[in-house]
């Protein structure tokens, strides 16, 4: 996302992005963390991040189907700049968890 966010403030007119139930680990990086950090800033996309809430809603059910496959790692979210929980410590959780037993 950083990259991304350099690109543009670089001058970079088009980057790919996921929308963020799909977004990040092995795929592109969030829609919706991008619009939600540049919100405000000179390149400013005009895309509010939580107008794309019914999308990411979507495609989080259709990625449900795959969960068979997943490692249980779920995507990051753009609310992360309302709650504030970074990445690292939500791995860190998911793993403290497992080991108590408390991951379904």
């Amino acid at each position: 996302l950083t990259t991304c966010i350099a690109a543009s403030d670089a001058g970079c007119d088009i980057v790919d992005f996921a929308i963020e139930s799909m977004a990040d680990q092995t795929s592109q990086p969030s829609l919706n963390a991008f619009c939600a950090a540049m919100a405000g800033s000179a390149r400013d996309p005009g895309i509010d991040y939580l107008s794309l809430q019914p999308l990411v809603q979507y495609w989080a059910k259709i990625r449900e189907m795959y969960r068979p496959f997943e490692s249980g790692m779920l995507s990051g979210t753009a609310r992360v700049f309302e709650h504030q929980i970074p990445g690292g410590q939500y791995s860190n959780l998911m793993v403290q968890c497992k080991s108590m037993g408390l991951w379904a």
